[in-house]
């Protein structure tokens, strides 16, 4: 009841074969666990600390035209929606980022990480120290970001209001804890290097873990900094708007930020698809800049893309007009088209390259990126020529 009431919601997929459209009435359950995962403490800070320097990766690379067209330019030929992307950002920006309508870009990204737990090269008697390396960073429609934040809220809730009590109303001579909540407490306490006395008792314990369950603040982060963006346009009645798919399954993670826009910053959102926008918008000089106006009247403070990132959501070339019209105005833009080309997994492979960094990020800076890194391989065919070579090795292996 708690999580429906708070919005962990998804809106039901189609049940029937004749109708590919989502029923917006009806609504399920998002796909939650009821505890939360554990993973070391300093791996966690670690990744933090780490956020502003690929927050900083991104800008730069965005910025970089000849960095991105030779480290696209293979993949353009095989990949039709990277080409175009690419063919736009360099019609767009003839004189670089710099030079155009607005330089300034908002980056909303999201980094996934999958725990290494691999103990190779550890001398006998020396723990390994677990990593959280990144499997990808995501620069555009980076979602789940607010219902993430409301799921944090759920453990808490679950663990304070059911669990503490029910060990606290066991017997004092039951030791017996339900085994999947034992096993949490025990992988959660030993993460975060709580060494508790063999006498704790287990509501101690659990009373531990919950003091150190880490705050997801998203939910305040995010609109935030699209209430920033909308401030740095200088124009205090200018509109948000989110550019989202017809028929958008995962709408209350936009629609928190949408409420809180309004309630915090009291910021208006309209909700357009890339097609509304050719129909409903248009590009207009005002104060020496192409300004983007909504129905010939409101002006577009910022354009946050929750779609746009899949050849699916340009049907028809009104779409990608819709794009190029978006790309060429003064709105800020989350994101450009440099931070989504910055953003492909081509990019990311060649950054793992050992020297690849330090064109765009200082040695200080290179040191805490590459802790992350993991292995990544190219597919292209001077990549896949040599039999022995690491991307056909790597094919072999899977």
């Amino acid at each position: 009841g708690w999580a429906s009431m708070k919005g962990l919601q998804m809106v039901a997929p189609s049940t029937t074969s004749s109708s590919s459209a989502n029923d917006p009435s009806q609504y399920i359950h998002l796909p939650i666990s009821l505890l939360p995962s554990s993973f070391p403490k300093q791996a966690f800070q670690d990744v933090v600390a780490a956020a502003p320097v690929f927050n900083i990766l991104v800008d730069r690379l965005s910025r970089d035209k000849e960095y991105l067209n030779n480290a696209l330019g293979e993949v353009s030929k095989s990949d039709e929606f990277t080409g175009r992307l690419l063919q736009m950002y360099n019609e767009v920006y003839p004189s670089g980022v710099s030079a155009s309508a607005q330089p300034v870009a908002l980056g909303l990204h999201r980094s996934d990480y999958m725990i290494d737990d691999s103990i190779a090269g550890i001398g006998a008697g020396v723990s390994a120290k677990k990593r959280l390396l990144q499997v990808e960073l995501n620069t555009i429609a980076s979602s789940f970001g607010c219902l993430a934040s409301v799921t944090a809220d759920l453990h808490r809730y679950l663990l304070e209001r059911f669990f503490l009590p029910s060990l606290a109303l066991q017997p004092t001579s039951s030791t017996s804890i339900p085994d999947e909540f034992q096993s949490f407490l025990f992988s959660y306490l030993h993460d975060h290097g709580l060494v508790l006395p063999p006498s704790t008792t287990p509501s101690a314990a659990a009373a531990a873990a919950i003091a150190n369950l880490p705050p997801n603040p998203t939910l305040v982060a995010l609109p935030s900094a699209l209430a920033a963006a909308h401030d740095y346009y200088h124009n205090p009645s200018g509109i948000i708007v989110f550019i989202v798919q017809p028929g958008e399954r995962n709408l209350f993670d936009q629609q928190f930020l949408e409420l809180n826009l309004w309630e915090r910053y009291h910021k208006q959102v309209v909700r357009l698809s890339l097609e509304e926008v050719t129909a409903r918008c248009e590009l207009s000089q005002r104060g020496g800049t192409d300004a983007l106006l909504l129905d010939g009247q409101h002006e577009v403070s910022v354009v946050y893309f929750r779609a746009g990132y899949t050849p699916g959501d340009y049907p028809s070339e009104r779409a990608w007009e819709a794009r190029r019209m978006i790309e060429r105005s003064a709105a800020v833009k989350c994101p450009t088209l440099g931070y989504q080309l910055a953003g492909t997994k081509k990019v990311q492979q060649l950054l793992c390259a050992p020297q690849a960094l330090g064109r765009f990020l200082s040695k200080e800076q290179c040191v805490v990126a590459q802790m992350h890194f993991t292995g990544l391989y190219g597919l292209g065919q001077e990549e896949m020529k040599e039999e022995g070579g690491v991307s056909a090795m790597a094919v072999k292996a899977a």
